[in-house]
């Protein structure tokens, strides 16, 4: 029984270890969200397209290609924003 004791006793100081390990590293960690970031991003995506879309003017077959995987893209990410939303409506 006293070597389950000390092994009990071992494993909740290796996790208290490293919980606190893991709080300090949170506290330390920048405070920007990942709503700015998302949104950040979205404007720099839109400029990358909005330049696509003029290339593609040249009807280049390779910017084509690339257009129609960012659209496969662009179809998953709003597919789980979707499913993000109905997640959070159906919590509340």
């Amino acid at each position: 029984m006293s070597d389950w004791v000390k092994h009990l006793d071992e494993e909740n100081k290796a996790f208290e270890a490293a919980y606190m390990e893991r709080i300090t590293a949170q506290a330390t960690a920048p405070k920007t969200k990942m709503i700015d970031l998302r949104a950040e991003l979205i404007k720099v995506y839109r400029t990358v397209v909005k330049k696509l879309e003029a290339y593609c003017l040249f009807e280049n077959d390779e910017v084509i290609e690339l257009c129609k995987h960012l659209n496969k893209l662009i179809a998953a990410y709003n597919k789980e924003l979707n499913r993000r939303k109905n997640k959070t409506k159906k919590k509340e």
